[in-house]
């Protein structure tokens, strides 16, 4: 019974990896924490400055949306540098306006996994 009790304790200690996911998948994920990788299509700044990166098609046609909220933009370097890149990015999907959106806070959300032909991959 103490080794039942012990092995449960370790399964439920042991951290929940987040799925990786396609941007055109991210719709059938809402409400768990995954990671979405994709190429980054588009960066543009709505009118309040909230910043949008589309993977998998352009706004307002994106499969999928990464949002950065004004507050948040001062974590995040060189915005516009992620157009072309391959990347992950992780977090809960949510929905807004019926589209499927991880909220970045922080930088260590977005990762680079493959440079756009024209950049250098950051190291």
């Amino acid at each position: 019974m103490k080794i039942f009790a012990a092995a449960a304790l370790a399964v439920l200690a042991t951290p929940a990896v987040a799925a990786t996911i396609t941007a055109s998948d991210a719709a059938k994920h809402v409400g768990e924490v995954v990671t979405v990788e994709g190429v980054v299509v588009a960066v543009h700044a709505a009118p309040n400055g909230t910043i949008l990166f589309d993977l998998g098609g352009k706004s307002p046609g994106a499969a999928f949306t990464a949002v950065i909220f004004p507050k948040n933009t001062p974590a995040f370097d060189s915005i516009a540098g992620y157009v072309g890149n391959e990347v992950t990015i992780s977090g809960p999907v949510e929905l807004y306006q019926g589209k499927p959106e991880i909220t970045l806070t922080n930088a260590g959300q977005i990762q680079v996994i493959t440079a756009a032909h024209n950049q250098k991959l950051g190291t």
